[in-house]
């Protein structure tokens, strides 16, 4: 019987080669959307799967709960980790991971020429539990106790072939930020892609002590400082919901007054489903995979929807054979089952192609994505069983309604032609081109949309000037003079000054504040931006004084002096600078805030481990300080040259227009007179600003190249529905060109009804997409206007693509020859 019903189906695809390769070709372009998001989908999910005791692991973040603050901080005091270890019986060990940077540098004594040094930005300080919680794979040494040693530390592969190449690295000395010497003990695999967060070297959190002027057997006694991210590793994952209710009480008894309340995140849940700020690698959103999966669905959808308009519209050439198979004792349950094997057959057939297309656009994909997927057909039985699935899936679903309609003829009216068959469900048929047009024109929009909010970010005035202007990474600041007159004596540099961070791209941080006079609402602990600046700093980025002055070296006091007898970093008498935003806030006009006194501090338990006051010299016009995804906020900017030290881990170069590698060049140059020893890091500000915005990037591109596939799909259902309706009207169109018609009034003719389906999917889009483009867009404190142009130029583009698929039909009808027409039938 499944013999008989093969070869049936083949021979049915052989008499209608258009028809098979419309719907193959459909369905090989959905399934290949859908085996490509699958793809993507399952890497998302996959993050820090690959650690064995994963569902044990937590992250102690800490929720703010103060008025109008309700953030979630992934990060924690260094106190928290042995304090929760030893309140709690169900953590079994408690890590903490800080990330740090400095030069590294390998000196072979034996040959100068092995010699090796690179800036490392990404070394994290853990404790010596570590591999107790995470699960990374050994290359060489014990890692049982590979962070014991204080001086000691761990590579990855990749990072020990940099230094080592292939000599074993296994007891050589690293020099840290030319202070600290490290042994190598041991080396591991490089961290999985998939984990939120990465490493390339690991030092005990002794040597991060040992950094900072500490004993290393002494404990943090802060709950703020150093930050840390925190994790616990419970005896099972349920003494979760245990220990959370308790955090409250237990942070109570070791923290005054505090707002800060830890709170357990699942180690799987961090990458998609954590809302914390201040993450060790950027995250994802489970939102974002939902798009995406939904897009992948509705594309499929398309192609789904062209198997049943074109089965239905084939119908009539089929209902003899179901009158006649009928009539010889086919049951319905066996005509059924030969019409749903044909589909699964084409399913089949276009799986085929679709693995194909998908091995094809697979390294397109990843650089729209940034990811590096591969299908892993050897090992990958979810992937099999997806595939599975989707064969069946797009089997049943695009023959279903057509193998039930086709059964249900009755022989007698269908063999004598006076069944209702000669339509074939037009109205159905209308239906669904509609529902398909309007999901193209949807995805449309969203490409518009998103591709238009990512021009708006990335060209947007953020109210200082960015252009030519280059950031070097300053890690050694004691020598901050000589490398201020290097880069000056350079003819490409214009001007130098320096910031604690990137313009555009933060601030140091922000912390407890108060000003002379000033109330807040009660209950509310305000707090602002801090940031320290350079000399010349708000010059170079073109940024006027509203009121006051900038900071200047004709007025001593703006540094600030320290007094003698303090036991904390009291500085009084420092100038400050407030933007305007903060002005507002306090509830100051520009004038009134000059002379005032203002402080900012971190406080804690009695202790002040920073208190800095002084007086406003000046109010600076607001600027974007982050990425356009937030507000403008309230900033407090104090000189850079201070009695602690010079403050700035950035120098600003202004250079003039001209070859940017050249320019990089002369500054490495400049850096290597002053700093022979140490790395060059330096980057365009300008490009550094785009980076902010490459997921909006990626989404764009996504959305806009399945845009594309959606609507090709569609106008192959759309062209096939135009081909059966120009030959069901054959004999029609000879008549009117016998008439007189022309050949534009049959192409009208021809094409009208269609058009006239897809301006009513435009007219049904239109609502549907603005309220969806318009919640995403809520996600940008500044954004784009979702004006009527932007969806009249995605109607006219569906309208105008639907047209060229039919006309190509209406004329190739308009042209045939009325002889030969009138002969037809």
């Amino acid at each position: 019987m499944l013999q008989n019903y093969l070869k049936i189906a083949l021979r049915t695809l052989r008499r209608s080669p258009g028809y098979a390769l419309l719907n193959i070709a459909g369905l090989a372009l959905g399934l290949a959307a859908c085996l490509l998001i699958g793809l993507y989908v399952q890497d998302e999910h996959a993050y820090d799967r690959f650690h064995e005791r994963g569902d044990c692991i937590f992250r102690v973040s800490q929720r703010v709960e103060q008025p109008g603050d309700e953030a979630l901080w992934a990060w924690t005091g260094g106190r928290m980790a042995p304090a929760i270890e030893a309140d709690f019986p169900a953590v079994e060990a408690a890590v903490r991971l800080h990330r740090s940077g400095a030069p590294v540098r390998y000196v072979d004594e034996a040959d100068a020429t092995r010699s090796r040094a690179f800036r490392e930005d990404d070394v994290l300080f853990a404790d010596p539990d570590f591999f107790d919680v995470f699960t990374f794979r050994a290359v060489q040494g014990d890692l049982a106790t590979a962070l014991e040693a204080p001086g000691s530390v761990v590579l990855t592969r990749s990072t020990a072939r940099r230094y080592f190449g292939q000599a074993d690295p296994l007891g050589k000395t690293l020099s840290y930020d030319g202070r600290l010497p490290l042994r190598v003990t041991a080396v591991v695999e490089d961290v999985p892609a998939a984990s939120h967060f990465t490493f390339d070297l690991l030092a005990p959190m002794a040597a991060f002590k040992q950094l900072a002027g500490m004993p290393v057997d002494a404990e943090f006694g802060s709950f703020w400082w150093p930050s840390t991210w925190t994790y616990v590793l419970l005896r099972d994952a349920g003494a979760a919901a245990e220990i959370e209710p308790q955090l409250r009480p237990f942070i109570n008894r070791y923290r005054e007054n505090t707002e800060y309340i830890p709170t357990l995140e699942p180690l799987h849940d961090l990458y998609l489903r954590s809302a914390a700020t201040s993450t060790p690698e950027p995250t994802s959103s489970l939102a974002t995979v939902r798009i995406f999966v939904l897009i992948a669905l509705a594309v499929l959808l398309l192609a789904c929807i062209n198997f049943v308009n074109l089965a239905t519209a084939r119908s009539a050439r089929r209902a003899r054979e179901v009158g006649v198979r009928k009539v010889a004792g086919a049951a319905r349950g066996q005509l059924i089952r030969q019409f749903l094997g044909e589909s699964i057959l084409l399913s089949l057939v276009a799986l085929g192609l679709a693995v194909g297309l998908v091995e094809l656009l697979l390294p397109a994909f990843n650089a729209f994505t940034g990811r590096t997927l591969a299908a892993g057909y050897a090992d990958n039985g979810a992937f099999w069983a997806g595939l599975a699935a989707l064969v069946v899936f797009t089997g049943i679903a695009g023959g279903a309604y057509p193998a039930f309609y086709l059964a249900g003829f009755r022989p007698a009216r269908v063999l004598k032609g006076t069944g209702p068959v000669r339509g074939g469900h037009a109205g159905l048929r209308k239906g669904l081109v509609v529902f398909q047009f309007a999901v193209s024109t949807a995805l449309i929009v969203g490409t518009l949309v998103a591709y238009g909010q990512l021009r708006f970010l990335q060209n947007a005035r953020l109210g200082f000037d960015d252009e030519q202007l280059v950031t070097v990474l300053v890690d050694d600041t004691s020598g901050w003079d000589a490398l201020d007159a290097a880069f000056r004596s350079r003819p490409e540099v214009r001007a130098v000054s320096a910031a604690g961070s990137r313009p555009g791209i933060g601030y140091a941080g922000d912390l407890p504040f108060e000003a002379e006079g000033a109330t807040f609402d009660d209950g509310e602990q305000p707090r602002i931006g801090t940031e320290s600046v350079g000399y010349g700093y708000f010059e170079m980025l073109g940024l006027e004084m509203v009121a006051g002055r900038a900071f200047s070296r004709a007025y001593p006091a703006d540094a600030g002096i320290r007094p003698n007898d303090s036991p904390h970093l009291h500085v009084f008498e420092r100038g400050m600078i407030l933007n305007e935003a903060a002005v507002r806030w306090i509830g100051w006009t520009p004038e009134e805030a000059l002379g005032k006194t203002v402080r900012y501090y971190a406080y804690e338990n009695g202790t002040y481990y920073t208190d800095i006051r002084g007086t406003v010299v000046g109010v600076v016009q607001d600027y974007h300080t982050h990425s356009l995804h937030r507000q403008i906020e309230p900033v407090v900017y104090t000189l850079a040259e201070a009695p602690q030290g010079f403050l700035a881990r950035w120098a600003l170069v202004k250079v003039a227009p001209g070859d940017a590698a050249a320019t990089l060049g002369a500054l490495r140059a400049a850096w290597k007179e002053v700093r022979p020893l140490q790395p060059f890091s330096a980057s365009f500000l300008d490009a550094d600003l785009a980076a902010l915005y490459v997921r909006e990037a990626r989404l764009s591109r996504i959305i806009a190249a399945f845009a594309v596939l959606g609507l090709v799909i569609a106008c192959l259902g759309l062209f096939g529905l135009a081909a059966y309706a120009a030959e069901q009207r054959t004999k029609e169109i000879g008549v009117r060109k016998v008439l007189g018609a022309s050949v534009p009034g049959l192409v009208a003719l021809l094409s009208r009804e269609f058009l006239a389906l897809v301006g009513v999917a435009v007219l049904l889009a239109t609502p549907l997409a603005y309220l969806v483009m318009r919640r995403w867009l809520d996600g940008f404190a500044y954004r784009i206007d979702l004006s009527w142009p932007l969806f009249v130029a995605a109607g006219l583009a569906a309208l105008l693509i639907a047209f060229a698929t039919v006309s190509y039909q209406a004329l190739r009808a308009a042209h045939t020859d009325p002889v030969k027409s009138l002969r037809y039938e």
